[in-house]
């Protein structure tokens, strides 16, 4: 399994990333302090959604939705 954790400060992008595993664990914060330091610790890669600027975070019900609808779409490449 990877496990990937999402994150607003991440530089890498969930939209473009290439998933090369369907055994993946996606660890996801809160809308105010975000994963704990040492739970990003054990993720392989951290991932932000871009959303726009005016934004400061999603909610974890938003960001489940939009990592799900990524997912199906990766999946389907693999």
């Amino acid at each position: 399994f990877w496990i990937y954790g999402l994150d607003a400060n991440s530089n890498e992008k969930l939209e473009t990333f290439e998933m090369t595993s369907k055994k993946n664990v996606f660890i996801l914060g809160n809308e105010g302090h975000g994963i704990q330091l040492n739970t990003k610790k054990l993720c392989d890669n951290i991932l932000s959604i871009s959303i726009d600027k005016k934004l400061d975070s999603l909610n974890v019900s938003s960001t489940s939705a939009i990592l799900l609808y990524e997912l199906k779409k990766k999946t389907a490449q693999i």
